[in-house]
This record gives C-alpha cells, sequence and structure tokens, in this order.
C-alpha cells in the first residue's frame, strides 16, 4: 500500500511541475483577440471583444504567420517596434506593436488610423 500511495504522489508531482507557463514577453506563439480600441474623430475607446469571437494570429519562430481574420497573410518580419506582414506576391501591411501586461498590442501604420486604433491580444500558446 505504502508503494502505491509513493507512486501516485510521484506521479502527481510529476505532473504539476511539467506545466509550462506561457512566456508574454515574446511575440512568437498563438494570441487570441481581446479588445479592439476605435476613434471616430474623438478620445479612443476600447472595448472587450465577445467571448464567442475566436480570431487570432499565430506567429510562428520560422517567420511563418497564420491568422483565420487575416488570412491573405502568410509570413511576419519584426523590425524594432514594427511588423510587416507580407501577402503571397510579397506586397506588406506595417503594424506596430507593443507586449505589455501580458498582451499584445497592433495598430496598423496606415492612413486608416489617423485618430489611433488597435487590436489587443491575449496569448493562448507559445
Amino acid at each position: 500500500m505504502r508503494t502505491l500511495v509513493k507512486v501516485l504522489a510521484t506521479i502527481i508531482i510529476i505532473t504539476v511541475s511539467c506545466k509550462k507557463e506561457l512566456n508574454y514577453n515574446v511575440l512568437t506563439g498563438k494570441w487570441r483577440l481581446a479588445e479592439v480600441t476605435l476613434s471616430t474623430g474623438g478620445f479612443p475607446t476600447t472595448k472587450a471583444v465577445d467571448k464567442s469571437n475566436n480570431n487570432y494570429v499565430h506567429f510562428k519562430s520560422s517567420g511563418d504567420f497564420e491568422s483565420n481574420s487575416l488570412t491573405e497573410y502568410t509570413r511576419y518580419e519584426v523590425k524594432d517596434d514594427l511588423i510587416i506582414l507580407y501577402k503571397r506576391d510579397n506586397s506588406s501591411f506595417t503594424y506596430a506593436y507593443r507586449l505589455n501586461n501580458q498582451m499584445l498590442y497592433l495598430s496598423p501604420r496606415t492612413v486608416m488610423c489617423i485618430e489611433g486604433c488597435s487590436d489587443s491580444y491575449k496569448k493562448v500558446a507559445d
């Protein structure tokens, strides 16, 4: 009986100690859309995204990019505080990015966001 208890205790300790924590300080990984910040000429307003919204971005260490909302983009490159997403034809779209407080913030660097806009993502996998 004592042996069984020791074996079970060992299995529990190994299982609990092997849980991997997400690394929020690196861009690579899968991120789920959590908030959207918009402005229609006044101060920007931030709204939480409904939990049923499963939009995500996935930055792979190989430079490959995957998303269910930005489906035309297949690769990415990081330059300073910018992420450049590339389509198959090498055309691109640039976002400013920052990692803060377990969140990834992406803000388009185009005329479409004169007043300011951004998407905030929560990391779900490395």
